[in-house]
């Protein structure tokens, strides 16, 4: 007789690792070392949180349904988030 397999899944953020700070205040620090200015932190939380809603409703499961990928996925939610100058920013800590 042969056991059925067993697939165990949870969530990693949070239990496994941990962020040393909030995520909208690493993102609005890596923008200022890029020199943008004029944002808050709030600004920044606002936007991801509608761009990783945007994108997981364009492209469910981290991209993976529709054949994007994880790395586009998450370069498309940063991208969002601030003016075009950030999102070159963006795109090269991801290269």
């Amino acid at each position: 007789m042969t056991r059925p397999n067993l697939l165990l899944c949870f969530d990693a953020f949070g239990t496994l690792f941990r962020v040393k700070q909030p995520i909208a205040q690493q993102y609005s620090e890596v923008a200022r070392q890029c020199g943008l200015t004029g944002f808050s932190d709030d600004d920044v939380q606002f936007s991801f949180r509608k761009a990783f809603k945007d994108e997981t409703k364009q492209h469910p499961n981290y991209g993976k349904t529709t054949g994007l990928g994880a790395t586009r996925w998450w370069t498309n939610v940063n991208c969002a988030l601030l003016p075009s100058p950030l999102n070159q920013c963006f795109r090269n800590s991801y290269q």
